[in-house]
């Protein structure tokens, strides 16, 4: 059993599909808001994972940029980078 099947056996159990959803629809409206950087990165990656259609680099990296603060996100969108540990770097050095 790969990993990948494991994960979606788990949640499948253990998980009610309401419960599902609603980390889903956290993640889709996650901003930084009085958040660190850190703190906005680790809720970023834990709620993701509940997000159920495939994230590539790219999509995620936009996603990120979309929910930092604005004085970030006007230093940070310019560079159009799309690697996501980069991108977080940037960030966290803004």
């Amino acid at each position: 059993m790969t990993w990948a099947d494991f994960r979606i056996g788990f949640l499948e159990k253990y998980f009610l599909d309401s419960v599902k959803q609603d980390k889903e629809a956290e993640f889709l409206a996650l901003q930084q808001g009085n958040m660190s950087v850190q703190e906005y990165v680790n809720k970023f990656e834990h709620l993701a994972r509940y997000y159920s259609q495939a994230i590539t680099e790219e999509w995620r990296c936009f996603k990120f940029e979309r929910g930092l603060k604005h004085e970030l996100k006007k230093v940070i969108t310019p560079m159009i980078e799309r690697r996501f540990s980069v991108l977080v770097e940037q960030a966290n050095s803004a």
